[in-house]
C-alpha cells in the first residue's frame, strides 16, 4: 500500500472515529436528563413531554458544537502554519470544555427539578400538620355537636355511641361529628378550590370510602415496618401530584370510636395523606428551565 493511500485511510478512519464520537455525544446529551430521572425519579416516565424537549434542545446544542469542532479540526489540517497535533489538540481541548457545558446544563435542570419537589413536600407538610392540629382538637373535645344540615347528616358510624344528638335552647337539632368526619368535610371543601387532596384511610375502616388505595396500602405497611413519613410523585387522574402521608397514632379519645376494633393507645391505625398537584409548579419549573 502506498503511503498516500496509507495516509487517505488512516484519515478515513479518524474521521468515522470522531464522528461515531460526535454520534455518541449528542445521543448522550439528548438522554442525560432522562437518565438522571430515571435513577433519582423513577415516577416519571422516560418519554416525558419535558425529557423529549430538554433532550432536543441539548442535542441540537452538541450537534452545533461538534459541526464547529469538525470545521477547526478540517481548518487545522489544511494550515501549514499549525503542527499536525494541534487540530487534535484543539479538538480535545473543545470536546471537553463542550461536555462540561454539557454536564452543567443537566446539573442545572436537575437541581431545579429537586427545588420544585422540595417546594411541593413543604407545602404537603404544613397542610397536613396542619389538618391534624385540627383532628387532634376535635379529637380532645371528643368530637363537636353541629346543626343537622343537608350535607351533614347523622353519621352512621357512631350509632355505638349514646350521645350522637343533641337540641339547642331553641330547639335546633344537632348531630356529634367525630374528627374524621370533620377532617373529611374539610378536604370535601378543599379540594374544589385548591386542587389540593386529602384523606384519612386505614387498613381497617369502619367506613368503606375510607379504605386504602394501592399507594396509601403500601405506605400503611411502611409504618407498621417503622416508617414515619411516605412521600413521592405519582399521577391521579392523568395529573401529577406529590402524595405525602403520615400515620394516625391512637390516643385516648380515639378510643370512643375505635376502641370496638380492638385498637389500643399508641397503635398505629391509619393514616392522613396529602396529595399537592404539581402541574404548576412543573410549568413555573419548564419556564424557568427554557428562559
Amino acid at each position: 500500500m502506498s503511503k498516500n493511500k496509507l495516509s487517505d485511510f488512516l484519515n478515513t478512519t479518524k474521521k468515522r472515529v470522531r464522528f461515531f464520537a460526535y454520534f455518541l455525544m449528542a445521543v448522550l446529551a439528548g438522554n442525560l436528563d432522562a437518565l438522571v430521572d430515571y435513577f433519582l425519579h423513577p415516577e416519571i416516565p422516560y418519554f416525558d413531554q419535558e425529557h423529549f424537549v430538554v433532550g432536543s434542545i441539548m442535542c441540537l446544542l452538541t450537534i452545533i458544537l461538534c459541526t464547529l469542532l469538525e470545521s477547526n479540526i478540517h481548518e487545522s489540517s489544511d494550515s501549514s502554519s499549525l503542527s499536525p497535533g494541534m487540530g487534535y489538540y484543539v479538538w480535545f481541548i473543545a470536546a471537553f470544555w463542550s461536555i462540561i457545558i454539557i454536564f452543567s446544563l443537566g446539573w442545572n435542570i436537575v437541581r431545579q427539578k429537586q427545588e420544585v419537589f422540595q417546594v411541593a413536600l413543604n407545602e404537603a407538610r404544613t397542610i397536613y400538620q396542619k389538618d391534624w392540629v385540627y383532628y387532634r382538637w376535635a379529637t380532645e373535645h371528643d368530637g363537636l355537636f353541629v346543626p343537622i344540615t343537608e350535607q351533614t347528616q347523622p353519621n352512621p358510624y357512631l350509632d355505638h355511641i349514646s350521645e350522637t344528638e343533641g337540641t339547642t335552647s331553641l330547639g335546633k337539632k344537632l348531630t356529634l361529628v367525630n374528627p374524621e368526619y370533620m377532617i373529611r368535610q374539610v378536604y370535601e371543601m378543599q379540594a374544589p378550590l385548591s386542587g389540593i387532596r386529602g384523606h384519612i384511610t386505614s387498613l381497617d375502616p369502619i367506613r368503606s370510602e375510607n379504605a386504602a388505595d394501592s399507594w396509601e396500602t403500601n405506605a400503611l405497611d411502611q409504618f407498621e415496618q417503622g416508617a414515619t413519613e411516605v412521600s413521592s410523585v405519582e399521577e391521579i387522574d392523568g395529573q401529577p401530584y406529590l402524595r405525602l402521608m403520615r400515620p394516625l397514632i391512637t390516643e385516648t379519645g380515639c378510643l370512643k370510636c375505635h376502641a370496638q376494633q380492638g385498637y389500643e393507645e399508641e397503635d398505629i391505625r391509619g393514616g392522613i395523606s396529602v396529595s399537592v398537584p404539581m402541574s404548576l409548579l412543573f410549568s413555573i419549573y419548564r419556564k424557568d428551565v427554557f428562559l
